[in-house]
């Protein structure tokens, strides 16, 4: 399976950005960012990335949404992506 093909489209919002800068670089540094947009409505960016968490899409097809969960532990943070059904 090539990495290329495992895309994912997720949200990380204004205040995840400014709040915990040092882990939104550990999350990008999973990532090859490929697209990203000002979400201004939602207050978010959206991005679409390459990235070993993501499952792989067939070409043609759209590529799916990913939750990135933030969990609070002992003054660190920790994250994840969990693919939307």
């Amino acid at each position: 399976m090539k990495v290329d093909m495992r895309r994912g489209k997720f949200f990380i919002s204004r205040k995840n950005l400014v709040q915990y800068p040092k882990v939104v670089k550990q999350i990008m540094g999973q990532c090859i960012i490929i697209r990203a947009e000002d979400m201004y409505a939602y207050n978010v960016i959206e991005y679409q990335a390459i990235s070993d968490w993501f499952d792989e899409v067939p070409e043609g097809m759209l590529i799916p949404e990913y939750d990135l969960n933030f969990t609070y532990v002992d003054r660190s943070v920790k994250w994840m992506f969990s693919k939307r059904e």
